[in-house]
């Protein structure tokens, strides 16, 4: 990952800005390029001064294990101060396959956030990396995040982002744990590599069959070991449920262990496979001693999860996609999204 400078920034055809095209360009006092492996330290730094709280190596290194390039910056008298990453995911629809961009680690500098206009950090990285999105990921058609409400309204009003979605929250009951007649649920992290592949392999084939019209962020094999089995902090257990009699795989559903709930991060299945993955998931509720499962669903989700009397909520959470240097949002998106907590970088 080479530095690269990166030229003043042109305007994009947004309407409702205030601001004049010449207040989008750098002041003499600002770098703006993508980073590089010796700008780490300080990358970490801003971290940990952007959330009070320190991002060990490890976890940033597995996070942009697959990215080019880990983003843009923003220097200031040669301190780094704002920053703005992502990370290259793969979406199918209709039977094909698109690239897209998850956004990760959008940070800026405590003593730089009053300068929400086009002369700060926050909007000078995020554009200069839409500007660039092409050429560090070639074939990228959209962007996507899980920012706030009030950080996409910052986007919004600076012409950055555009909402596309919501997440809600799912929560269900625990249920007394139960033997079932027809199916049977095992753990399956720690299976032998061959057995996990197979299982999820026939499994996301299925999720893909069932949903052809949804733009579903892959959930094959590869994906899910560096997500969950390689994830350097966090442990997962990934849950699957097969038929007893054929010992077929039915559905998989990705569940995390918190104080006070069990987390539902992740599905691959069919639409068949919805509602035994919910039962095996609130049952190992019960048995772990959690008095919930909560879980993040975008809308078209909280209908296709909608089994077991759930209650639901709004997040607070938006999903946005890039705008910047485009009139309208990519085509793709005007298809539903399935996104879960599993889709962000963060849980």
């Amino acid at each position: 990952m080479s530095p690269q400078a990166i030229t003043p920034l042109d305007p994009a055809p947004n309407a409702g800005l205030t601001e004049s095209p010449a207040q989008a360009v750098p002041s003499a006092t600002w770098t703006v390029r993508r980073a590089q492996p010796t700008d780490f330290p300080a990358l970490l730094a801003l971290f940990t001064r952007a959330f009070d709280s320190a991002m060990l190596p490890d976890r940033w290194h597995w996070k942009y294990a697959h990215a080019p390039c880990w983003g843009t910056l923003v220097e200031r008298d040669g301190r780094v101060v704002g920053f703005f990453g992502g990370m290259p995911r793969q979406f199918t629809l209709h039977h094909k396959t698109f690239l897209g961009v998850q956004i990760g680690d959008c940070m800026v500098d405590p003593d730089q956030r009053g300068i929400l206009t086009r002369r700060g950090p926050m909007f000078l990285s995020a554009a200069a990396y839409f500007e660039q999105m092409d050429t560090i990921h070639p074939g990228a058609q959209f962007a996507f995040g899980y920012p706030s409400l009030r950080a996409i309204g910052v986007g919004r009003r600076l012409g950055l982002y555009r909402e596309i979605d919501k997440i809600s929250v799912m929560e269900w009951q625990p249920l007394q744990p139960r033997r079932s007649l027809t199916t049977q649920t095992r753990c399956i992290s720690s299976w032998p590599l061959r057995r996990q592949q197979r299982a999820i392999a026939a499994l996301w084939q299925a999720m893909r069959a069932s949903w052809p019209d949804l733009l579903l962020p892959v959930r094959d094999w590869a994906w899910l070991k560096h997500r969950y089995l390689d994830h350097p902090e966090c442990h997962y257990d990934l849950l699957l449920v097969s038929s007893r009699l054929s010992r077929q795989p039915q559905a998989m559903a990705v569940v995390r262990s918190h104080a006070d709930h069990l987390e539902l991060l992740d599905y691959v299945g069919p639409a068949g496979g919805i509602a035994p993955a919910m039962r095996a998931v609130r049952m190992r509720a019960a048995d772990v001693g959690k008095p919930l499962v909560r879980g993040w669903f975008s809308q078209q989700l909280t209908h296709i999860f909608n089994v077991g009397q759930p209650h639901v909520y709004d997040s607070g959470i938006a999903v946005p996609t890039n705008l910047w240097g485009r009139a309208e949002p990519a085509s793709a998106l005007a298809s539903p999204l399935w996104l879960m907590a599993g889709d962000s970088d963060f849980r």
